[in-house]
């Protein structure tokens, strides 16, 4: 019965995961030459192709005047988390939802404290650990949990 916390969050998050990501692969309906494409699927994207992503929805931010549509905060999320991301294109998008109060991660929400554990209590990615990386290993985590 005991279960991690990532898989809980895998079960109650996959069914929108898939949705974000089937959502961000139907955006894209020009090239850079303005030829029509056919829709991508989410792990076919190219740095460029998110590149061109995030200049165009970060830019647009302000014309909601922070009432943002639902699906808005799962596009910015399919795109922080999409493996191809540039760390320029992470960082513009994460100023951008800062200044334009887009709480893409859902931690800042008062729903989001009335579901107990529905996310993580603080948004982790694969890169955030990168300056613990080095310092930080398995013994020592385990000499210091004694």
């Amino acid at each position: 019965m005991r279960q991690t916390d990532e898989s809980i969050h895998a079960k109650l998050d996959g069914p929108l995961k898939k949705a974000r990501e089937s959502m961000l692969g139907k955006m894209l309906t020009e090239d850079v030459f303005g030829k029509e494409t056919v829709p991508k699927k989410y792990e076919e994207l190219t740095t460029q192709e998110l590149n061109t992503l995030v200049e165009g929805v970060s830019i647009r931010l302000n014309l909601f005047k922070r009432e943002y549509p639902t699906f808005m905060p799962h596009v910015v999320k399919a795109i922080m988390e999409h493996p191809n991301l540039a760390n320029s294109d992470r960082h513009t998008m994460e100023t951008y939802c800062n200044v334009f109060e887009l709480d893409w991660r859902g931690d800042k929400t008062l729903e989001n404290r009335e579901k107990f554990l529905m996310e993580r209590p603080v948004y982790l990615d694969g890169k955030d650990d990168s300056s613990l990386r080095d310092h930080v290993d398995r013994e020592w985590l385990i000499s210091k949990l004694r």
